[in-house]
């Protein structure tokens, strides 16, 4: 057993010390996770299952098997060096792979290891509790690792304080899958898997609308109302109702896009949703669109003053939201969140209200 911090090369000999003992610490609604390393020793394994017990309080609490879940590490191939420094070349860790079946292991392979995390429920009792994980093949039983989780007397909300935001378009999911369009039971447990690891999925709602009206001019959002509730119950923190365009609208387009914003402005308002909405005014504009901008920015404030507006911007005296000399360009109290490159600090402009995006 080995700390989830430490990458494990499949390839290469095992250099932490060997134990079957871990001791780790959660809040309560918290996940940890930790490592159980096999080593095969040059022997094939075939048929091997990691199954794990009930943890148990020091006072007879129990949190339930339901609530660890366990993943075989995979490892992807890295054969180019990236613009920043790496160690080596090779396999490295990275996917988390559902068990669905018994694992057979390859005696070449050095060390496969396996991801316990344990979800530690919000009502949880403070203090130690006890658990064991178990290796078992179609002939041989054990080993057994002892875990020992001390668990804190506090709770982590489930929104969480940094916000965060993805831009989790449809079109590459559909893609891979070869569908023309993406279930809505799909794209919920994509977005599980986001909140539960605190990534906000960004597009959730507007990925299940269409922008146009229908026969009678009236939008559908019954779909955005399945996911955004599905969403808030699991700490969305930030979603766009919209990404504009990188460019411009002729009348007739634009005629259409502020009234479909209009109308989910609405939609979202009614539901108390709105706050955590945004409108993408512009992808990293050229200093020569600036004008476009600034006149993009005020019909939006002018439709709707409680829209949230945020821009990704930088390189230009006229984007340097941070600086006093900056608002006389007529853009700066326009925008509520600013995304620069590289990552600006600015006390100041939090303090009135300005929200900073680090992304990459």
């Amino acid at each position: 057993a080995t700390h989830s911090l430490n990458k494990i090369r499949r390839d290469k000999n095992y250099t932490y010390p060997i134990s079957n003992k871990i001791n780790i610490s959660a809040a309560r609604n918290e996940s940890e996770s930790f490592q159980l390393v096999v080593l095969p020793f040059g022997k094939d394994i075939t048929g091997l299952t990691v199954s794990a017990s009930e943890f148990v309080g020091e006072n007879g609490e129990i949190i339930p098997e339901s609530s660890i879940e366990i993943s075989f590490v995979e490892y992807n191939w890295i054969d180019r060096q990236p613009s920043y420094l790496i160690e080596y070349l090779g396999w490295y860790p990275d996917p988390l792979m559902p068990i669905n079946a018994p694992i057979n292991i390859k005696g070449g392979e050095i060390s496969r290891p396996f991801w316990i995390t344990i979800s530690v429920p919000e009502d949880a009792s403070p203090g130690m509790y006890r658990g064991t994980v178990r290796c078992e093949t179609d002939d041989v039983s054990g080993p057994v690792v002892t875990v020992a989780l001390n668990v804190w007397d506090f709770v982590l909300p489930t929104e969480p304080h940094l916000k965060t935001h993805t831009w989790d378009g449809l079109e590459t999911m559909a893609d891979f899958y070869n569908v023309e369009e993406v279930p809505l039971e799909w794209y919920l447990n994509f977005c599980e898997v986001l909140l539960k690891n605190k990534m906000s999925p960004g597009f959730a709602g507007v990925n299940y609308v269409n922008q146009n009206p229908d026969k009678r001019k009236k939008y559908d959002f019954s779909k955005v109302e399945k996911v955004l509730e599905f969403c808030m119950d699991r700490g969305l923190t930030r979603y766009s109702m919209i990404q504009m365009r990188k460019g411009f609208y002729t009348d007739e387009e634009k005629k259409d896009v502020y009234k479909f914003i209009h109308e989910y402005a609405k939609f979202l308002r009614d539901k108390g949703w709105l706050d955590r909405a945004l409108i993408e005014v512009w992808d990293e504009p050229t200093i020569v669109r600036l004008p476009a901008v600034i006149q993009r920015a005020r019909d939006l404030r002018e439709m709707d003053p409680d829209l949230t507006l945020q821009l990704f911007a930088f390189g230009h005296k006229e984007f340097d939201f941070w600086d006093p000399e900056a608002k006389k360009y007529g853009l700066v109290d326009l925008i509520d969140i600013w995304a620069p490159w590289p990552l600006v600090e600015s006390p100041e402009s939090q303090a009135s209200g300005t929200e900073i995006w680090s992304y990459f």
